[in-house]
């Protein structure tokens, strides 16, 4: 085994460990919780707690760097081999305890092969490509390759603004993930001395968060709607977006689809949270660190952010118009402190993260290229533009119904017009509430964009749509189970062993 293929397979097992680290430390964390009984409604936990297992193990082998990197400013070998053996010591825990998970549901597997397959399918073509996009090569790859050879971030390859790769103050969960199969690439290369370094197959880090996405849909189809959720995380899975190559795509190298990964599961985490009465410590805990590696992960963090922070104020309103016949007013007083402990808790969770960016890289310079998006809230600007909302407006119209996306912009669209059997519960709302914030948020800034509007809208509105994609294919799903219309009854369970 050398050459590229040496370097292919020694990616993939080190996705392996990952996954396997992220699953060990998920089950850590259960024991001090309860288990959850396996019944119909359960049908599909497997799949999100292996979505859960697999960005839970990006965050514990990417945190620690990034603190070292904060702190040194650079990561040496010893960092690197530090990390691995975290992560090798929670792998042997992790594959032990998810054998047993796997012999616990075997008797209800044989729906999910068709997922199983598309997913050996789209492995294929990650091996086999490269880093195609030019974000990929300019904003993520060239940082990764800089982290891997042991430079400071606060040397010339940073600091430098004129250098080849740009937006040098970008946040750098990905590049600090694909720092380290750069790093062990190299010992590769330097042990077999048969292959220069070269950037074969690095989508495959791509193809763990694609999977992720579509088992989160597939679980939270499942909770829905029992029996469908293999099936509708495979109509998701076949989206084109979500698999092609092209800039942003999911395999594209772009950071677009990590970046929906953690925000889908931070929304259906912390939508359990707004959903209840009393704290629960578990969806609060997982949902404040998803959101923490969204916004390591692209700079609309803050905006996904503010929109989660928006959902529970919406959602605390939304309870008081409901009952505004029936509260009493100790009900209504419990309501609103609900609603504010969690803006309090996830706000004092996720500030930290800010914090954190700010001193690690609020010295580096803009590009010179980059225009301040407050400049252009002024009235002499904004007087200027007036024209821009029907563009911007006309153009996403025409973007959602663009093949990438398949059909299911428009069937979604469609299905929130059609009637309910039974009303819309608080989880759904929160959902809701965040896609109209942050579809807002991002129509926003095409409005007033300081940029060529028409360039910015071709290479960045598909993009943005992507980090909200799932949550409103989620959103739609949960609609259309809603119907009016009767199901057939599900089929006896196999009893667990």
């Amino acid at each position: 085994m050398s050459g590229p293929c040496g370097m292919i397979v020694l990616t993939w097992l080190w996705l392996a460990g990952v996954w396997l680290s992220g699953w060990a430390s998920i089950s850590l964390l259960a024991r001090f919780g309860t288990r959850h009984s396996l019944s119909t409604k359960e049908r599909g936990k497997l799949a999100g707690d292996l979505a859960t297992a697999f960005l839970t193990g990006v965050l514990v082998c990417v945190l620690p760097l990034y603190v070292i990197l904060a702190v040194v400013g650079r990561l040496s070998a010893v960092a690197f081999v530090t990390v691995l053996c975290v992560q090798l010591g929670l792998a042997c825990l992790g594959a032990r305890s998810l054998f047993r998970e796997l012999r616990h549901h075997a008797g209800r597997l044989q729906d999910w092969w068709g997922l199983v397959g598309w997913a050996l399918v789209v492995g294929l073509l990650a091996s086999a490509a490269a880093l195609w996009g030019y974000d990929a090569q300019a904003i993520y790859g060239l940082k990764a390759k800089i982290l891997a050879d042991g430079l400071s971030i606060y040397g010339p390859d940073f600091m430098d603004p004129y250098r080849v790769h740009y937006w040098n103050n970008y946040p750098l969960l990905v590049p600090l993930l694909e720092a380290q199969v750069f790093f062990w690439r190299n010992q590769w290369v330097l042990l077999t001395g048969e292959e220069l370094w070269n950037d074969l197959g690095m989508p495959v880090l791509l193809w763990g968060f694609i999977i992720a996405l579509v088992l989160q849909v597939a679980a939270a189809t499942e909770r829905r709607w029992a029996g469908c959720g293999p099936w509708m995380g495979l109509l998701f899975a076949i989206t084109p977006m979500l698999w092609r190559w092209t800039e942003g795509a999911g395999l594209s190298g772009s950071v677009d689809v990590v970046f929906a990964g953690f925000v889908l599961s931070a929304v259906l985490e912390l939508c359990q949270l707004a959903e209840r009465t009393q704290l629960q410590w578990g969806p609060l805990i997982r949902g404040a660190l998803f959101l923490t590696g969204a916004c390591l992960t692209k700079q609309e963090g803050a905006i996904a952010t503010g929109a989660i922070l928006g959902a529970f104020v919406a959602t605390t309103v939304w309870k008081l118009w409901r009952g505004r016949d029936s509260l009493a007013p100790l009900a209504v007083r419990r309501v609103i402190l609900s609603g504010a402990r969690c803006l309090l808790l996830v706000g004092l969770l996720v500030l930290p993260t800010f914090v954190f960016l700010r001193v690690v890289h609020g010295c580096m310079p803009a590009p010179p290229y980059s225009r301040p998006y407050l400049a252009a809230f002024n009235f002499d600007w904004l007087s200027r533009i007036s024209d821009r909302p029907l563009t911007v407006g006309t153009f996403a119209v025409n973007e959602f119904f663009n093949n990438r996306w398949g059909l299911l912009w428009l069937l979604g669209a469609l299905s929130l017009f059609l009637p309910r059997r039974q009303p819309i519960d608080v989880a759904t709302v929160f959902c809701r509430a965040f896609l109209v914030l942050v579809l807002a948020a991002y129509l926003a800034i095409f409005v007033v964009t300081p940029y060529p509007l028409h360039f910015h809208l071709h290479t960045a509105f598909a993009r943005l749509m992507f980090h909200i994609f799932p949550v409103f294919v989620v959103v739609a799903i949960e609609q259309i189970a809603s119907l009016p219309w009767k199901r057939p009854a599900l089929p006896a369970e196999p009893i667990a062993g």
